[in-house]
């Protein structure tokens, strides 16, 4: 009685959420959705949630936010693809691969059937259906992104923690920077003496001064503004990007395209999770710490987080509560 008493509990303090409540090792959550035509309180309430949560846990834990969007929901929405071309500069997104099962190859170019099928006029030519699904990872104001792209069904969101693997990379230029001598005939090139003597070991990514204060660098700084990339940001991004080819990329690996690829997303459906096992699934949290994502798939907002920011969800839950918001259920 009491089992149960303080399970109907639990599941009250987490609504809209529902838990997937048999998976033990990690949280899943699920909540009803509308993409596209997004109803107010849904929007206002999603909203606030993330505002919040996301707040508690850089504060708490140091989790940083990256988000992605599937080129298709881009493509096909087209007030949203004029807007995606018009930020194209400054949010300057990198192309990877995202793949909506890790048990079955994901698609890549057409088969030689579905070319000889459209050869002969059989088939219809479908880009989405019959080439690899490619997915956008933004930089720049998250609150901005998440306001530009959420609510079309195509936005995932990742909390990683900081990484300090980069440490080792960045104290190697360092070192490389403070041993560089030019030779003597290498000397006599003014243009060669201040590209050297101009790097920093203390800034071993920042170009040299006679590039810095350039003309054409000025206009530059002026267009990307406070969005210009962290050069050990962008470290910690291509490694990562690694990590993820090495978590999710099992099925790809024997392919040619597959060093190409600079980041790898799982599209995760709750009926993806719950077939993947328990090792499987501490594969991916330690990736991140939380994936939230937007899927059609659910009808629904998808949530996997590991155990201990539970509470954390139940608390901003409570604060939307007591503050009076109501979410819309259909």
């Amino acid at each position: 009685m009491s089992h149960d008493y303080d399970l109907a509990l639990s599941r009250k303090s987490l609504l809209p959420w529902r838990r997937a409540e048999s998976l033990r090792d990690v949280v899943v959550l699920w909540m009803p959705c509308r993409f596209g035509d997004v109803p107010y309180s849904q929007q206002v309430w999603l909203s606030l949630f993330l505002n919040r949560w996301f707040v508690l846990l850089a504060s708490e834990y140091g989790l940083e936010e990256e988000y992605f969007v599937q080129m298709e929901t881009l493509e096909k929405e087209k007030k949203l693809y004029n807007e995606f071309n018009a930020n194209l500069l400054k949010e300057r997104p990198l192309i990877g691969r995202s793949i909506s099962s890790l048990q079955t190859a994901p698609k890549g170019a057409p088969t030689d059937e579905e070319i000889d099928l459209l050869i002969k006029g059989e088939a219809t030519y479908d880009f989405y259906g019959m080439s690899a699904s490619r997915v956008c990872w933004f930089r720049g104001d998250t609150a901005a992104l998440r306001t530009t792209y959420f609510g079309f069904g195509g936005m995932t969101m990742l909390l990683i923690p900081p990484s300090g693997e980069n440490q080792e990379e960045f104290k190697d230029m360092q070192n490389m920077i403070s041993r560089l001598k030019l030779p003597a005939f290498l000397r006599k090139d003014t243009r060669m003496v201040a590209l050297v003597e101009g790097l920093d070991p203390q800034k071993p990514f920042d170009p040299p001064p006679f590039i810095r204060n350039h003309p054409a660098m000025a206009h530059w700084n002026t267009v990307m503004g406070s969005r210009k990339q962290n050069p050990q940001k962008l470290l910690q991004r291509v490694a990562f990007g690694q990590k993820t080819k090495e978590v999710f990329g099992r099925l790809l690996k024997g392919n040619l395209e597959y060093d190409g690829i600079p980041f790898l997303l799982p599209r995760l459906s709750s009926a993806e999770i719950f077939h993947s096992t328990v090792e499987e699934r501490a594969s991916w949290f330690q990736l991140f710490d939380v994936y939230l994502r937007e899927s059609p798939e659910d009808d629904g907002m998808l949530l996997a987080a590991k155990p201990e920011l539970l509470s954390g969800i139940v608390q901003v839950v409570a604060s939307l509560r007591d503050d009076g918001y109501r979410y819309w259920e259909g």
